[in-house]
């Protein structure tokens, strides 16, 4: 069951490289998010294919008055306006976090050029947690050849203490 994962950085370099890999290996369908002449210039320069990757255009896609309603409903209450709705879709995150919430695609993957705190606001205003739900984020970067093991220690120590502390952590049950 191949998965479909957004890609909001769609016109940076190592995400359009990213994404060809990903797609010729037949590891997830990625979507590219941006203008797509704009990609198919990074493209293009990197000597990469993605013929076989989308993309999606939060300016003119079919998807975006669906978003903007579906946005401006969930965020009326807090104070969001259908300009302000109309203006965050436009943005590469938020039409990315969109699609995740509507099931238009299975995950996101930001982080080449965006913050945390420019992930996670709109994933947190969008998807929400359920009560007593803990948001996992990772900044660390993984070797290729990390096993199981080591991947859930990592884990383990970035949860303890607001990823702050060093408690020895036990071994894992994987």
């Amino acid at each position: 069951d191949i998965k479909t994962i957004v890609l909001p950085e769609g016109d940076e370099e190592r995400t359009v490289e990213a994404a060809s890999i990903i797609v010729n290996e037949g590891l997830a369908a990625p979507v590219l998010i941006g203008d797509p002449e704009k990609i198919a210039a990074v493209a293009a320069k990197k000597n990469v294919d993605i013929s076989k990757v989308s993309i999606e255009n939060p300016k003119d896609s079919p998807l975006r008055e669906i978003y903007v309603k579906s946005l401006y409903e969930l965020r009326k209450a807090k104070g969001l306006t259908e300009e302000e709705a109309e203006k965050l879709i436009s943005d590469p995150m938020y039409f990315g976090i969109m699609m995740v919430k509507s099931e238009d695609a299975d995950g996101l993957v930001s982080g080449a050029v965006h913050t945390t705190g420019d992930m996670l606001r709109p994933a947190l205003q969008i998807i929400k947690t359920k009560k007593g739900e803990v948001v996992f984020e990772e900044d660390e970067f993984i070797k290729h050849d990390a096993d199981l093991e080591k991947m859930a220690t990592l884990a383990c120590l970035k949860t303890r203490a607001g990823g702050q502390g060093k408690k020895e952590c036990k071994k894992p049950v994987i």
